[in-house]
């Protein structure tokens, strides 16, 4: 017996849309544990938020530096987040090129380019910024500060 609710397309959509949702929903679920806003202030792993508040016994101050560092945290996720796209549009111009067709291959060489140069910018402004809030935080720019 053919089912024709469903052709080739439509489970291919269905298909996307179930492993979407499951990533949303994984991510709704998993975000509170990856953000660790809310987690012991002694601990050594990775928090965005990097400080407690005002001065407490045995917590961070948020202070300048700890702004710096809240900063640094977040260009890092950004540059994570770069990254992943710029794999993703890799793996595009590999599927292209190994299409074997003539419109497919002249778009993944001009695609390449593009996606090669945002890369190496990315990497570079991300270094630059990353060393300038270094220096930033650094003690010796603090004593200015005072």
């Amino acid at each position: 017996m053919k089912h024709y609710l469903y052709t080739s397309t439509s489970q291919t959509r269905y298909f996307i849309f179930v492993i979407c949702m499951t990533i949303v929903f994984s991510a709704s679920f998993l975000f509170p544990y990856i953000a660790s806003a809310q987690d012991n202030p002694n601990s050594t792993g990775y928090r965005i938020a990097v400080c407690d508040g005002p001065a407490q016994a045995g917590g961070v101050a948020c202070n300048f530096t700890t702004l710096i560092l809240l900063v640094q945290h977040l260009i890092t996720g950004a540059l994570v987040f770069g990254v992943f796209i710029a794999i993703a549009g890799f793996c595009w111009i590999g599927y292209l090129l190994i299409s074997g067709t003539q419109d497919n291959r002249k778009r993944a060489k001009e695609i390449f380019p593009k996606i090669f140069w945002g890369f190496i910018i990315m990497l570079s402004a991300w270094f630059i910024v990353y060393q300038i809030l270094n220096w930033l935080a650094a003690s010796a720019f603090q004593n200015i500060l005072r």
